[in-house]
């Protein structure tokens, strides 16, 4: 199930906080529900001030993920492959997921953690350089990213001159707030966002304890796939939605320990 925000502040963060001290504000909206079951209303369709309110919110989750901005590589059902923002990514798209090395450079999306499209996350803003590349990742501060040992990091912790796997140094680090929550979890554990290796876990958990710990809902969506049902209409894969609070099962439980 999604994590469900439970601390509400009216301080906002200082303007002097050190890039260490990701301190999220959460300040509550009309409406801070997130999880149905009907289709979403488009920007057109929507209300852009119910009531006279502000209904921008920016949540405290401690360990979201992504924005929906944040790019994926997704491979095309001809083999080809472009990138897409997370926000359009779908359970079953195969993504790149940087192992370029051993043999699993495309992995399918068996789940989501969290996938939130109209929430405001104040993200870890990290600025990279390698060689004469450059890329900016925003990121939850406890989400585990890959340094140069191939060591699990929190990115909360990273500072200027840190370098990642794959050769990347951060430059800056800062605070910006950025639309939509999503975590993705692909079969391998990892992926490739803005072009930098990550893994799909956070600091809640160990990464290799979450990965076994996974393994149910691993063995739920290899099942849909060997039955051949359809990934978007699968009940089954009614397991694997984080907006269903109504499936109160233990994979559900399991999921909210580990994501």
């Amino acid at each position: 199930a999604a994590e469900t925000p439970t601390e509400f502040s009216t301080e906002l963060p200082s303007p002097t906080a050190t890039p260490n001290q990701f301190e999220e504000t959460l300040i509550p909206s009309p409406s801070t529900s997130v999880s149905t079951d009907e289709p979403t209303a488009g920007p057109d369709e929507r209300d852009p001030n119910p009531q006279g309110q502000n209904t921008t919110i920016i949540v405290q989750v401690e360990a979201a993920c992504f924005p929906g901005s944040a790019t994926v590589e997704r491979m095309r059902r001809d083999g080809s492959v472009e990138t897409v923002p997370m926000a359009l990514l779908e359970i079953g798209d195969k993504v790149n997921t940087g192992r370029h090395k051993e043999g699993h450079q495309f992995s399918e999306i068996f789940m989501f953690g969290h996938r939130i499209e109209d929430e405001v996350l104040n993200y870890v803003d990290l600025k990279l350089l390698r060689g004469d590349e450059h890329s900016q990742l925003l990121v939850s501060s406890g989400h585990y990213l890959i340094d140069k040992n191939e060591e699990y990091i929190t990115a909360g912790t990273l500072q200027v001159n840190d370098i990642l796997t794959d050769g990347w140094m951060i430059t800056e680090v800062g605070i910006t707030p950025a639309l939509g929550i999503y975590h993705p979890h692909t079969l391998t554990g990892d992926l490739l966002v803005n072009g930098i290796h990550v893994s799909c876990y956070t600091k809640i958990m160990n990464p290799k304890y979450a990965h076994t710990l996974l393994v149910t809902h691993r063995l739920i969506y290899h099942l849909t796939q060997y039955f051949s049902f359809s990934l978007k209409s699968n009940p089954f894969l009614n397991y694997l939605n984080p907006h269903r609070p109504h499936l109160i099962n233990p994979i559900t439980l399991l999921h909210s320990l580990v994501s």
